[in-house]
């Protein structure tokens, strides 16, 4: 066991990681965890807390119906999703990060997706959710998107700490090691946003 992780007394697939000196919830299974997954999951978020005060995240689920070897599809959505975003005036900036899953049998193939984007400007999951859907289900015949319960937080930077805690724990969920058991395939990608200098007065 990594000593950055602490196992929850009483709920097995829960435990805490440390992170930023504090200890963080996060959702834990017998099979270990991508540590790689998780920080740069966080720290994209936390680039984009440098940049804005508030920070909406979308949780977006991705089925398709045919395995590949390769990730064509959720590089072209992403690329696709992030040009949409930006037509909107959500903001220049755009943070996420995704994770590929699929059964024993190299079946149930599907992406875990986090979208994060200025929180003043984009204040609903509303036509994120829907271009979402209909980019990825104009993909391939049999292509669906799983709306999830909670997908949507609305994040202020000085705001409530539990919410910001709930969005890493939700994180968390992708980097699982259970389900990626497959080694020539990317197993996971997230934007490159680089955090905001402060300059000294």
């Amino acid at each position: 066991m990594d000593s950055l992780i602490t196992i929850h007394p009483t709920h097995k697939n829960v435990a805490y990681i440390t992170y930023k000196n504090q200890e963080q919830p996060i959702f834990f299974y017998a099979g270990g965890l991508y540590q790689n997954i998780l920080f740069s999951a966080f720290e994209q978020l936390d680039a984009l807390f440098s940049y804005n005060n508030k920070v909406t995240v979308i949780f977006l689920q991705l089925h398709q119906p045919l395995f590949s070897e390769s990730n064509k599809n959720i590089s072209m959505f992403i690329n696709k999703l992030i040009r949409k975003i930006k037509a909107r005036d959500y903001g220049s900036r755009v943070a996420y990060s995704w994770a590929r899953e699929e059964g024993k049998l190299g079946n149930n193939l599907h992406y875990h997706v986090a979208i994060m984007v200025n929180g003043s400007l984009c204040q609903s999951d509303y036509y994120i959710e829907k271009d979402a859907n209909e980019i990825w289900c104009s993909l391939g015949a049999g292509c669906y998107t799983w709306r999830l319960k909670r997908n949507t937080y609305r994040l202020r930077r000085e705001g409530k700490d539990h919410l910001i805690r709930a969005v890493r724990m939700r994180l968390s969920y992708a980097a699982k090691k259970a389900t990626k058991d497959f080694k020539q395939k990317r197993k996971f990608g997230c934007s490159q946003l680089k955090p905001r200098i402060s300059i000294p007065c």
